[in-house]
């Protein structure tokens, strides 16, 4: 975080770089979207966040299986922001291909990303850097901070709630409509169904209170 004057997105993405070529990780490339981990920035009035992650020893089949659109879910409109799609790699392996003696871990990327943003804003102070601490399953239990957080990450409303609007289409058959599909148009906002639209065809009302019986208003996600 920082004041939103003195915030530079290629700046910081190139602290990032240097801290993982200060862990003898020398294959370091920018790309035009400022990306070396996966960041995202916000800024405010006043301030600039620069929040991220960084892929230190992932399964990378794992991640790349999880990244891929759910089948059989046909989205037809969404408020959401579209992702793109790149190569990805983890600081494991490259710092096998490089045959490099330093160790490579997460505590480590910390400190060393920790001590690169220091050099970079702070290059006459003497300021000491806080020693990284790991969290873990003690700190989860014992401190009441860490677990309102943890809390807050795994509830219905920070997974679903927080769903940007979308549209999904699906193909409805009832007892009604003699093994006929009725295209329906079904809009979620903020996790939960706001409007549900029918092309009814030469049906009757009935059917298409049916329908709405399946779909009410403010269910939630379902799938």
């Amino acid at each position: 975080m920082m004041t939103r004057e003195s915030f530079d997105r290629s700046t910081n993405t190139r602290i990032v770089s240097q801290a993982i070529q200060e862990m003898g990780i020398p294959k370091v490339d920018i790309t035009d979207r400022y990306d070396v981990s996966g960041s995202a920035f916000r800024i405010t009035s006043k301030r600039a966040y620069h929040h991220g992650t960084m892929l230190i020893d992932s399964n990378l089949e794992n991640l790349r299986g999880a990244l891929r659109p759910t089948p059989n879910i046909n989205i037809v409109d969404s408020k959401a922001v579209g992702s793109v799609r790149s190569p990805v790699t983890s600081l494991i392996k490259n710092s096998n291909t490089y045959n490099t003696q330093k160790e490579v871990n997460h505590v480590q990327f910390m400190n060393t990303l920790s001590r690169e943003f220091t050099r970079h804003y702070y290059p006459n102070s003497d300021r000491c850097l806080s020693k990284t601490q790991v969290l873990g399953e003690t700190e989860l239990q014992t401190n009441p901070i860490i677990k309102t957080g943890y809390d807050e990450l795994k509830s219905w409303n920070w997974i679903y709630g927080q769903t940007p609007q979308f549209t999904r289409r699906i193909e409805v058959e009832i007892d009604d409509t003699k093994n006929h599909q009725i295209p329906v148009e079904i809009t979620y906002k903020n996790g939960v169904i706001s409007e549900t639209k029918i092309n009814l065809g030469s049906y009757s009302s009935s059917v298409k209170q049916k329908i709405c019986d399946l779909f009410p208003i403010g269910n939630p996600i379902d799938f």
